[in-house]
């Protein structure tokens, strides 16, 4: 919806509703009536959208081997307004032997990502809700493994996934 706009109806039994705001964010709702003896008095209500899925993923995710077992992966918040609070992030990994296939899909800004498709006995996941976190290391992986990592952010729901990141973890004695 975009600023400033006027919108008339002559139903007035039925409720309106205004569709295609952004979600969290305050909107100032005027009405009026008018009838053939002119416009009556006006009645203006502050309201707030509900939150919504963060638009992006997690920016600038990469990943580092930090022991034969464990790597430690590192990112930005996502980039642009987020509409609602962040709650935390999810981190995905999987050995990359275990990917059965891949789709890709394009971002709000363009950008194409691919998203793989893992086989559901070898696809791990954590959640991290400590929200200024902006590392965190996956602990119990198999030495000198493949692997393959990616994440999301989330308010009341998971943003898509980030760009993936491929790894091996240390040889052994490391």
């Amino acid at each position: 919806m975009t600023p400033g706009l006027e919108k008339t109806t002559e139903n007035t039994d039925e409720p309106y509703a205004i569709l295609k705001l952004k979600g969290y964010m305050y909107y100032t709702v005027n009405v009026t009536t008018v009838s053939l003896e002119g416009e009556g008095i006006a009645a203006s209500v502050n309201v707030m959208t509900q939150e919504d899925a963060p638009p992006r993923p997690p920016a600038h995710v990469n990943a580092s081997s930090t022991s034969s077992t464990s790597i430690e992966l590192a990112w930005d918040p996502p980039e642009g307004r987020i509409p609602g609070v962040i709650r935390g992030y999810r981190i995905f990994y999987t050995k990359a032997a275990g990917i059965l296939d891949q789709t890709s899909y394009t971002t709000v800004d363009n950008e194409i990502i691919t998203n793989y498709i893992a086989n559901d006995t070898t696809l791990m996941n954590e959640t991290a809700y400590d929200v200024p976190l902006l590392k965190y290391e996956i602990t119990g992986l198999e030495l000198y493994t493949k692997y393959c990592v990616w994440m999301r952010v989330f308010t009341v729901a998971d943003s898509p996934n980030s760009h993936a990141v491929f790894l091996f973890t240390d040889e052994g004695g490391k």
